[in-house]
C-alpha cells in the first residue's frame, strides 16, 4: 500500500492526505477482514492508535486463523503490544 511505503520511508505524509482513503477502505468494505487488517496496519504506522484499536475490534472477530496469527505477530502493531485494549483483543481471539 502506497501509504505504508511513504510512512515506512519517513516521508512527509499529512494525516489529512491519507484519512480519506483509509476511512473509505474502512467503511466501504467493513466486513472484509483482510481490508480491515491492512487499514489497521496503516493507522498504526501513522500513529493513530485509537483508530487501530477501533478497526481491530471490529475486524478481528471475523478473521480466519491466518489473520489472527498476523495480528499477534505483525510488527506494525508493536506500538500497541502493552496497550490494555490490544491485550483484550488478543485475549478475545484466544
Amino acid at each position: 500500500m502506497l501509504i505504508e511505503i511513504h510512512a515506512r520511508l519517513d516521508c512527509f505524509v499529512m494525516l489529512s492526505d491519507v484519512e480519506i482513503p483509509l476511512n473509505s477502505a474502512r467503511f466501504l468494505d467493513p466486513d472484509e477482514p483482510l481490508t480491515q487488517f491492512n487499514v489497521a496496519c496503516s493507522y498504526s504506522i501513522l500513529g493513530d492508535l485509537d483508530a487501530v484499536l477501533d478497526t481491530l475490534e471490529h475486524a478481528v472477530p471475523r478473521c480466519g486463523p491466518e489473520l489472527v496469527t498476523w495480528t499477534r505477530h505483525d510488527s506494525d502493531f508493536d506500538p500497541l503490544r502493552n496497550h490494555p485494549r490490544f491485550q483484550e483483543i488478543l485475549e478475545a481471539i484466544g
